[in-house]
């Protein structure tokens, strides 16, 4: 457990790179990353916190490499889901164009028929 971050639920760890569900000393909860220190170097690895929009797309990459892990994800997901911050910082990232790239990329998977009916 790093001082500032207290995990809840570990989502990814490959001993080289981790990823979790948990809580801040702010009492925020959130999704964080940290990679592993090399044992030689007596480091302490920290934890960082990925903003709530940009998690959703960590989740789905995690999701892709480990189908395994899809109830613990859709569980953050759902947390993640219900905060208007999170809303909020979309439609803001929206409207400014920062998640124009999501757009064309749906369109071009379209393109290549990669898309599936869900």
């Amino acid at each position: 457990m790093s001082i500032n971050f207290s995990v809840n639920k570990m989502i990814y760890n490959d001993r080289n790179f981790s990823i979790a569900w948990g809580q801040w000393k702010d009492e925020t909860m959130s999704v964080a990353m940290r990679w592993e220190n090399d044992s030689d170097t007596h480091v302490q690895t920290a934890w960082f916190q990925l903003p709530e929009y940009f998690g959703i797309f960590i989740l789905k990459g995690v999701l892709e490499l480990k189908p395994s892990h899809h109830e613990e994800i859709e569980q953050v997901v759902n947390e993640l889901g219900k905060s208007e911050k999170w809303d909020r910082q979309i439609e803001k990232d929206a409207e400014s164009g920062k998640l124009d790239f999501l757009i064309e990329e749906a369109l071009s998977e379209k393109r290549r028929g990669l898309l599936k009916d869900i």
